[in-house]
């Protein structure tokens, strides 16, 4: 089984600057922290996918060991169109 994290849009409405899968919950962890550490206990981190696309470069730094599809159209598109890549 593998996972796919859609993880490519700015989440403007969060009020950031940075990219909403890196927003910390109350916990500390990051939203993307989060997921990644319950699938991985699941599927393993090598089964993990995520669609990157706005700040890419601060979610690949933050997360070395999974794997990424880049959504080249982030600002533009839809999840639906990330999920097709």
């Amino acid at each position: 089984m593998k996972a796919i994290i859609l993880a490519a849009g700015i989440g403007s409405r969060l009020g950031n600057s940075g990219p909403k899968p890196l927003t910390k919950l109350i916990n500390g962890e990051s939203i993307l922290e989060r997921q990644v550490s319950f699938l991985s206990d699941c599927i393993g981190v090598n089964n993990i996918m995520v669609i990157v696309g706005y700040k890419k470069d601060l979610i690949m730094e933050s997360f070395p060991r999974l794997l990424y599809v880049y959504n080249n159209y982030y600002d533009t598109t839809n999840t639906s169109k990330s999920l097709l890549l």
